[in-house]
């Protein structure tokens, strides 16, 4: 939208002439004419942005409690479409929107049916907002209020009711939408779509009576626990929009742990390239979890998604340098992609290594290090076992629906994944160990392997990095500190070569310049 300079037109029109006079023949009035109409129409700098584009902003959250119902209420700067549905396995109530600008506190909240809520983008179109419910529900009713108030914006209400399990399953596949949501595919390689925006203005209805104030009441804040519950009673939490600032300390010097695992000793070949029409290999980098799904949560309430974007777009980086390789990211912004989405990426990018990048977290902590995990059928210990079921719940997390697909994905069988390329991810596995354990710190026994989901692609060698521990307030302060992203992933990146070179890295052969 182009708006004109107010100015006035005859002041204007009487300085061209004058400005003519002086230069004399030297200039027309038609070119003092042409300048004329060029300053009247010259667009306002910031001024283009037409109101309509404009995300709508979250301004408030709140939870009310009445005799048979709670109720979710949200004020947001506009009206807009919406998408109210219920899953189970476990019970959430899902609302979907066109992406919204979220400046309501950042607050765990817990109030009568509702134990909790959590919200970011689905995809780079949607956000989604989770809640999650102690019982079977059901949406009795999900609606705009309109407001006297402009600058309150408009209120958004959903009430849940309590039900019996029957009724819920009677009812679950029931949706409550206005206008409409533009579900558009997560992209696959990451090309970028443009924010989705409701085609239908919804309907409003006037506000009930009950609907006051001492029902609507703020809930409590809750301290969110460093250590991560069973995964049955993990309480969400409504992650930050924008990634926290880098803090830039001096990094300890760290010592070692003594024992580092076994190398694993297979034939030191090669792996086969897939036949890239640039001839070179391809390294896909997945960051872990992203947009509704923040992943682990650190001691200083840092989230797990925005470290792992940070390291993987650095190690993007770091690989590129090398010029050997083609390197895709399953994401570069902050935006969900689903744990099954994330191995088509590969697949489809014809993949010829594939690394997953995490932060942990977990109850104790004095427990830091980093570790390399690799698919088996069987976990190498308890806590792998753990690892891998809390990451496997990342889908229901975002408030997928896998009630179509649990079959599909918790019934790969292991056996179907080709021999040679798990040998493959231990071998790559190993030399991440022995490179970063060098000049970083590794967990006890860091060569892990259990059920991930993300490591299923059957012929492409696949790790999953967990880079340290948010719970631990040592490597939470590493983690997001820019140089030690830098460092670890120059390591990871010399395993990448040494990997592809037979056990030997370019920068060892002499070949990499300095960097």
């Amino acid at each position: 939208m182009i708006k004109t300079n107010h100015y006035n037109l005859d002041s204007i029109w009487r300085a061209s002439a004058g400005f003519c006079s002086f230069l004399g023949s030297k200039l027309r009035k038609s070119s003092v004419l042409l300048v004329f109409l060029i300053v009247l129409f010259v667009p306002i700098e910031g001024d283009d942005t037409d109101a309509a584009t404009q995300r709508p902003v979250v301004q408030d959250v709140k939870l009310g409690v009445h005799p048979n119902k709670t109720r979710f209420v949200m004020n947001i700067s506009q009206e807009t479409g919406y998408k109210v549905f219920m899953l189970k396995n476990p019970y959430r109530v899902v609302i979907d929107f066109p992406a919204l600008e979220w400046k309501a506190a950042d607050t765990v909240r817990e109030k009568g049916m509702i134990k909790g809520y959590r919200y970011g983008l689905f995809n780079e179109n949607i956000t989604r907002i989770v809640l999650e419910v102690d019982r079977p529900v059901l949406v009795e009713n999900a609606f705009f209020v309109k407001e006297e108030s402009a600058q309150k914006g408009k209120r958004f209400v959903v009430d849940v009711t309590a039900v019996s399990a029957d009724q819920f399953t009677k009812n679950e596949k029931k949706i409550i939408q206005q206008g409409q949501i533009q579900a558009v595919e997560v992209p696959e390689l990451h090309e970028t779509s443009k924010v989705a925006t409701a085609q239908q203005k919804p309907s409003t209805v006037s506000e009930p009576e009950f609907l006051n104030k001492a029902e609507l009441e703020k809930p409590k804040q809750v301290l969110v626990p460093t250590a991560p519950a069973p995964a049955s009673k993990l309480k969400p939490i409504a992650p930050q929009e924008n990634a926290p600032p880098l803090i830039k300390v001096e990094e300890p010097m760290i010592q070692q742990t003594e024992q580092i695992g076994s190398i694993h000793k297979a034939p030191q070949s090669a792996p086969p390239s897939k036949g890239h029409a640039s001839g070179k290999k391809t390294i896909v980098i997945d960051a872990g979890h992203g947009g509704v799904d923040p992943g682990a949560i650190g001691v200083d309430r840092s989230y797990e998604k925005n470290i792992t974007l940070a390291v993987a777009k650095e190690l993007k980086k770091q690989i590129l340098k090398t010029g050997k390789y083609n390197v895709v990211l399953t994401r570069e912004t902050d935006v969900f992609i689903p744990l099954k989405q994330r191995v088509a990426i590969a697949r489809k990018a014809k993949a010829d290594l594939f690394v997953s990048l995490h932060a942990d977290s977990v109850g104790k902590k004095s427990t830091r290090g980093a570790s390399v995990y690799t698919l088996s059928e069987k976990a190498s210990d308890k806590e792998a076992e753990l690892l891998a079921s809390r990451e496997n719940k990342a889908d229901v997390i975002a408030g997928m629906d896998l009630s179509t697909e649990n079959e599909e994905v918790a019934g790969i069988l292991i056996d179907l994944a080709q021999r040679d390329t798990m040998n493959q991810s231990r071998q790559f596995a190993s030399h991440v160990v022995k490179t970063v354990g060098k000049e970083s710190l590794l967990l006890t026994k860091p060569n892990r392997s259990a059920g991930f989901a993300v490591l299923k692609a059957p012929d492409i060698p696949s790790v999953l990095i967990e880079m340290g521990y948010l719970s631990n307030s040592t490597d939470c302060k590493l983690l997001k500190t820019a140089s030690h992203q830098q460092k670890l992933s120059k390591l990871i990146a010399s395993s990448v070569d040494a990997f592809f070179n037979g056990g030997q890295s370019s920068q060892q052969a002499g070949l990499l310049s300095s960097q």
